[in-house]
């Protein structure tokens, strides 16, 4: 089974997290929890809320990741919000009102996104405008003409514009970059893979976006699955509160990764050094190995011995 289609049916998505912070006069900005809260219902959109009053947070466990959220942002006028990627990436900190509350959880491009993969496309290709439309033109015939030649060969892949200044796509601007921590800071052209139920790969930015790195994307989603590879690519779950057809959870895909707190990367491996003077085995020692070198050991003392008395009884015998 290709990975596109392996990944719709099997994988389930990774949620975004929203918190919430807000001062004991305040209502806490009820607008934003029940657009939030009732988007995530049924398991519809992969977002969770919390919420937190900030007067209470002096006693809370120093290592809750609500505690250590709003460390980061204690300078912030309550009430604040601050929007966590699955993949640890703060994407936004500070106000948020009604309009941002619908946007984060639904856009038109996400929406549209969702219908195409759930339709059964090869995947899809989404090209994010960079700042100079002619750079952004000229990835775009790029995209087109290799999609064309990829349909003449039988491939059908779900295909993409998204407006970097588009006001309606704030925040799927803002989950697009959050797949590299310096996507940020690029203004050029970005060309991402989308597969699964909105699984976004690591982009090609500006030059890269050529026929080969079309084709490449293409190879991609028509590989055979592997597990492992969720984890050995830089990717991260769009946000959607699309109602996919297929329930997930149900797959026989087990995640058996450790779970580590957001902002804390996961531990290092330790690394058992051997000494300097420690010489290296050419052949390995099979097992029992102890034992069979004192037996060679102890023959090979008991054949000395032997021969050494052979040889006094010998000298004897010739002095006599």
């Amino acid at each position: 089974m290709p990975l596109y289609q392996y990944s719709l049916e099997y994988w389930p998505r990774e949620s975004y997290c929203v918190f919430e912070y807000y001062g004991p006069e305040m209502a806490g900005g009820a607008d934003v929890a029940g657009l939030v809260a009732g988007s995530a219902g049924g398991g519809k959109a992969n977002v969770e809320f919390r919420r937190a009053d900030v007067t209470l947070l002096a006693d809370a466990h120093p290592g809750s990741l609500v505690r250590r959220v709003w460390e980061r942002h204690e300078g912030l006028a309550a009430p604040f919000c601050v929007v966590v990627a699955p993949n640890g990436s703060e994407i936004f900190a500070g106000p948020m009102g009604t309009r941002d509350a619908e946007l984060l959880v639904r856009s038109p491009q996400r929406h549209r996104l969702a219908q195409l993969l759930a339709e059964g496309k090869e995947g899809l290709l989404l090209l994010l405008t960079g700042s100079h439309p002619d750079a952004s033109n000229r990835a775009r015939q790029s995209v087109e003409t290799a999609l064309q030649q990829a349909g003449q060969a039988g491939h059908d892949v779900g295909w993409m514009v998204v407006d970097r200044q588009d006001p309606d796509e704030v925040w799927t601007v803002r989950q697009l970059l959050a797949v590299r921590p310096d996507l940020a800071l690029i203004g050029e052209p970005m060309l991402f893979g989308v597969f699964g139920r909105g699984r976004v790969v690591e982009p090609r930015v500006g030059e890269q976006i050529t026929a080969g790195a079309v084709a490449d994307l293409i190879e991609f989603f028509n590989a055979p699955c592997a597990c492992d590879v969720v984890y050995e690519i830089l990717s991260v779950d769009l946000l959607t509160d699309f109602h996919w057809p297929v329930a997930a959870s149900e797959g026989p895909v087990e995640d058996e990764r450790p779970y580590y707190s957001l902002f804390a990367p996961p531990p290092r491996p330790q690394q058992i050094e051997s000494p300097a003077a420690a010489p290296t085995p050419a052949v390995a020692a099979p097992a029992g190995g102890g034992l069979f070198r004192n037996a060679l050991v102890a023959l090979g003392c008991l054949a000395v011995v032997a021969f050494t008395a052979g040889f006094l009884v010998l000298k004897r015998r010739t002095g006599s």
